[in-house]
């Protein structure tokens, strides 16, 4: 059962560009054809190119059957199955193309075969297609195995000049770090199935320079056990299997480390939003400009919970009136006033954490079944350079360095929106695991699961 959807989702596309193709032979001791050659290594997007293979086989075969399941993100797409001494052809979702095994001239003899296949994408790829994996098998007509082979193709990222044209950045230094980047993204990719991962605006920086600026959140100097706790829902109450709040538009922080407000203001926007069915769009920098308590400081870090006691009570301008100039001075400034938004808040609740995944899982899931929650996780390269999919393998240690908003999840993973843009992710949102190992998906157990805010004109949650 899902709780709220979205009212529709975004199309994401990858223009036309060059698909890296990387194989394995899959087979076993068993299996009487050993691939041994696939080439080309990439193909380009709008129009079909033929991979051209080799084979050793082991015995005379008089037929067989061809079969290929296609996977793109971890989750099967696409089918086909039929006379090995005809062509099959698997044809994409969405009219993405189709990738087909190439008959084979029967009977064969023991030796050097051919293995062939053909690949065809569309120039405009859903995000979700970017990564696929065919898995192709033969049978012998006397139920041996026959053939066995893995053809993974990803999108190959942009040269260095190709990426510095399109963002308008150069240098010795940039090049570097950004060689290193396409590194760990082709590792991620390598590595992860179920999600697509690509160099972005940041592919420029190193790790270093970019946590310095984006990753800056700061750690809470006490604890807090005194907060209030959001109760949990009863035994007998049940869980939605997915949620997906239909929430305000993402927002870019830019050259400012005040990821802080975004998570807090993103969370009081798509609360009231629930509501009252109205999008009201808040001024971060009111936050940057004037939450100075000794703690938050603008650009330089702040903790969500002192951002939603400094709210409490007052009045909450609109973006319009106060807009946000951080992201591009890279300071915060004297604190001004702005137009009532008509939006406030009085006070917030503690989504319980402290540690435990399990505990943590639980308890995130029960409040988002009745809106948003600002979350903090501990942001890595895996995170920094996802594109699309559900992340798998994240760390689960005991680290915080960046605030987000939680906006859903399903039985497999949580849904957050980013505030570093559209052009980051999907569309500015991410998923990633569900897990209740160490301090749960990249740490965002650690410490408390997140905070929510209560509305001025609500006695209680909705």
């Amino acid at each position: 059962m899902v709780k709220i959807a979205t009212a529709s989702a975004l199309f994401c596309v990858a223009q036309a560009s060059t698909f890296k193709v990387d194989w394995t032979d899959c087979g076993d001791s068993a299996t009487h054809a050993k691939v041994t050659e696939l080439s080309p290594t990439a193909v380009t997007t709008g129009k079909a190119t033929t991979l051209h293979g080799k084979g050793t086989l082991d015995e005379d075969v008089k037929g067989a059957t061809f079969s290929a399941v296609i996977k793109a993100n971890g989750v099967q797409v696409a089918s086909c199955s039929g006379d090995a001494s005809k062509d099959i052809v698997c044809n994409l979702p969405l009219k993405a193309g189709h990738i087909s095994v190439k008959a084979m001239s029967f009977p064969l003899k023991a030796g050097e075969i051919p293995v062939d296949a053909e690949v065809k994408l569309s120039s405009l790829i859903p995000a979700s297609l970017a990564k696929a994996t065919s898995h192709v098998a033969a049978v012998s007509d006397t139920g041996d195995k026959l053939v066995c082979l893995d053809i993974k193709t990803s999108k190959q990222q942009p040269t260095f000049d190709e990426w510095a044209a399109e963002y308008g950045i150069n240098g010795d230094d940039a090049r570097e770090n950004y060689n290193s980047n396409v590194l760990v993204v082709d590792e991620l990719n390598a590595r992860d199935s179920s999600a697509t991962y690509a160099v972005n605006r940041f592919s420029g920086m190193s790790h270093e320079e970019f946590a310095a600026v984006y990753l800056n959140l700061k750690q809470r100097p006490t604890s807090s056990t005194d907060l209030p706790a959001l109760e949990m829902l009863t035994e007998s109450a049940q869980i939605d299997d997915a949620v997906d709040w239909d929430v305000t538009p993402v927002k870019d922080q830019g050259q400012c480390g005040s990821c802080w407000t975004f998570g807090v203001m993103g969370a009081i926007e798509g609360l009231n939003k629930v509501v009252t069915g109205k999008e009201v769009i808040l001024s971060e920098q009111q936050l940057v400009d004037c939450d100075k308590d000794g703690i938050n400081d603008g650009c330089n870090g702040g903790l969500t919970d002192y951002a939603y006691k400094y709210l409490t009570g007052k009045d909450l301008f609109t973006l319009g009136s106060y807009p946000y100039v951080s992201g591009k001075s890279g300071h915060g400034n004297s604190c001004q006033s702005g137009t009532p938004s008509g939006v406030s808040i009085s006070g917030y609740l503690t989504v319980d954490g402290a540690g435990s995944g399990s505990r943590g899982d639980s308890a995130l899931a029960t409040a988002l079944m009745t809106g948003p929650v600002t979350i903090t996780v501990a942001a890595d390269n895996q995170f920094a350079n996802y594109h699309s999919g559900i992340m798998t393998g994240v760390p689960t240690q005991c680290n915080l360095n960046h605030a987000i908003l939680a906006t859903g999840f399903g039985p497999n993973f949580w849904k957050i929106k980013n505030s570093w843009g559209s052009s980051w992710g999907d569309a500015g949102f991410a998923k990633f695991e569900r897990s209740t190992s160490g301090c749960g998906p990249f740490g965002i157990f650690f410490q408390d699961a997140g905070f929510q805010p209560k509305l001025a004109s609500m006695n209680v949650l909705v």
